[in-house]
Formats: structure tokens, sequence, C-alpha cells
């Protein structure tokens, strides 16, 4: 019997001994009503809670599939809860699926327009994407949202430098260094700063500081490998994309660039093609990826052809030579 039909002829268990009105009938079943809800919410705000940590520690593990798998179960159980959907995006962004992060980062501003959080990311995505003036936007909203969050902050300070209003990013910078001392996060600005100014030596030594402060940043590793390339040290930049790989086997950038580097820098056409399958693997859809093994199959079989032409006139020429010879000497 349910609680409805029992309230109709006020027949509840609850309401037996007599002397009850229909209105006390009616507000026991609201109150017993009330109290199942309340108790299948707690237990679907737990299910959340603990697939939001699962989803966390994968994360922090870089096993990125597992993760996905389980944030898109989530976002589908939970459509209208923004927490999930900033999951979700932050999952995607740092496996290096930018445009769906940033999908997923306004899906949840949508749902929540006052989380900082989300503008920040998406400042950071935009300058990923270089498109200055979005991102120095999206930190202004991050700032309003929360005017002493260093993160805001710091999104404010990268937005200036990419949208070259260096003078105040320098301001903004020593204002920080003020307020954090010699942090990782404040030597990982300077960096940016030195890079802007064309300093690549100092950029890079104020860059490996950062590191020796929090060497696990896979971000921080990308970038100084990006500054060993610029200074023409190929082989140190793989290294480095290999240490970033180590830490995070399925982060998308990381595995692009190494196979970029092998390609180009290294004609290591074989290497180039085994990270560019890894990527696949990882991003079935990437073209990219495919265009760059069918890219290196094409050396591989002009490489393999000049190697056969070599050998066949130097096979040519040693007959020649042995005919000769076994002329003159009859």
């Amino acid at each position: 019997m349910s609680i409805l039909s029992s309230v109709s002829d006020c027949k509840h268990p609850a309401l037996k001994g007599g002397g009850l009105t229909y209105a006390t009938c009616v507000m026991t079943t609201f109150l017993l009503i009330s109290a199942t809800s309340s108790t299948l919410a707690f237990r679907g705000d737990r299910f959340k809670q603990d697939t939001l940590s699962t989803i966390k520690s994968l994360q922090q593990a870089h096993s990125y599939q597992k993760a996905r798998s389980a944030s898109l179960e989530l976002v589908k159980r939970y459509p209208k809860d923004p927490q999930t959907h900033l999951a979700y995006a932050q999952l995607l962004a740092e496996m290096g699926l930018l445009s769906e992060s940033i999908v997923e980062y306004r899906q949840a501003l949508q749902l929540n327009g006052n989380l900082a959080e989300a503008f920040i990311a998406l400042s950071k995505l935009y300058l990923q994407n270089l498109d200055p003036y979005m991102s120095l936007g999206y930190a202004q909203l991050a700032i309003k949202s929360s005017p002493q969050s260093v993160n805001a902050r710091t999104a404010l300070i990268e937005a200036l430098m990419a949208s070259e209003h260096l003078q105040e990013a320098d301001k903004q910078i020593r204002a920080l260094l003020k307020d954090q001392g010699s942090s990782a996060n404040v030597l990982f600005l300077r960096y940016q700063l030195e890079r802007k100014h064309g300093d690549l030596t100092a950029a890079k030594m104020y860059l490996e500081s950062a590191l020796r402060h929090c060497n696990h940043r896979v971000d921080w590793l990308l970038e100084l490998s990006q500054v060993e390339e610029d200074l023409g040290d190929f082989a140190e930049a793989r290294h480095t994309l290999r240490k970033a790989l180590l830490l995070a086997p399925e982060q998308l950038e990381a595995r692009r660039q190494l196979a970029i580097n092998l390609e180009f820098f290294s004609q290591d056409y074989e290497a180039a093609v085994n990270e560019y399958k890894k990527l696949l693997e990882v991003d079935p859809s990437s073209v990219s990826a495919q265009a760059g093994i069918d890219r290196c199959q094409r050396k591989m079989n002009d490489l393999s052809g000049c190697l056969k032409q070599a050998c066949y006139h130097g096979l040519s020429e040693l007959a020649r030579w042995l005919t000769g010879s076994s002329k003159s000497h009859p």
C-alpha cells in the first residue's frame, strides 16, 4: 500500500489510534514524502561526490580514458549540475582536447554564471588558442568574480602579456611577488615575461627554477621543451617531452610535439610514426596524426628509393671497374 493511497482513507499505519483530523493526515503524509525525497537526494549527492572523487584520482594518475568515461556518465546523469561540467572540462583540458573543454566550461557558466574557476580556465584556453583579447576578457571576469584569487591574478597577468601590455603585466607581477614571494607560480610568470622580452636564456632559467619547485607540472615541461627547441637544442627538447609523457602517457600535446620533433628535427621517421599511432589510439579522429603518418611513410619510401638508387649506382660502378680491370689484365 502506497503512502498516498493510505491518506485517502486515513488508514496509514502512522495515523492509527484515532483523534487525527484529515489535515493532520495530509500533513503527516507530506512529511513522510519529504523525508523519503531527502534520503534519495542525499544518496544521489553522495553518488555524485564519490564519482567526482574517483575521476579526480584517475586524473591524478593520468588514467585519462577511464576518467573520461566516468565523466561522460556523470554529465549524462546530472546535465544541470555545473560541477559535473566543470570536472569534465578540466579533464578535457588536461588531455589537450581544448575545443571540447571550452564547450564544457561554457556549459558550466550557463548553469552558474559566477564560477571564477571557469573564467580562469577559459582565459588560459583562449591563450593556447592564440586569442589574447578573449583571454583578457575572461581574466577580467575572473578578477571581478574573485578579486583576491591568486589564480585569477595569474590569469590576468598572462593575458596582459599576451596582449602586449607588458608594463602593466610587470606591475602586477611585482604586486604578486610582494604577496606570494618567489613561489613556483611567480617564477613561471617571470619566465613568461622574459620570453615576451625575447630573452630565451633568462626565460629558461626562470622556468627551470619553477619546475624545481613543482616538477610534476606537465604543462610547464611542454613549455620547457618549446624553449629548448627555440634555442636549437632539439635532443634536450625530446628528453623533456619524454619526461612529460612518463608523467602523463595520454597527454596528447606532449605526444604530438614529440612526434613532430622526431619527424622534422631527428628525421627518425619510424619513431615518429609510432608516436603518431599512439596519438590516434587516444584520439582516433586526429587528422593531423594521420597526416603525420602519411608524411613519414612517404619520406621513408623516398629514402628507401634513394638508398636503392645509390646501391645500384655503386654496384654498376664496381662492375665497370672490375670489367675494365679484367680487360687490362688478360
